[in-house]
């Protein structure tokens, strides 16, 4: 990976305001597939902005297990509130 995509990506969050969606399931959103030792990495991520969290704060992203890939799906869904 270059330097330049990287600052380009840190670029495009901050002039966007960007924020990760809260998220459960998998913390690691890749695998290698490898039938010996894995390697794992969180290459996947889910971004927000303000006006998306202002009008929908109860959602969230769960990383689902691999299938036939070697990226986990995700999955937004709000977040049930339970009522007192």
């Amino acid at each position: 990976m270059l330097w330049s995509e990287v600052i380009d990506f840190q670029n495009c969050v901050n002039n966007y305001a960007l924020v990760e969606m809260p998220q459960q399931g998998n913390k690691y959103t890749w695998n290698d597939k490898s039938s010996g030792p894995r390697i794992l990495s969180k290459i996947d991520w889910v971004f927000i902005n303000g006006e998306w969290l202002d009008s929908m704060p109860t959602y969230m992203v769960r990383f689902l297990p691999e299938g036939i890939s070697d990226h986990c799906p995700s999955k937004v869904s709000l977040i049930e509130e339970r009522s007192r």
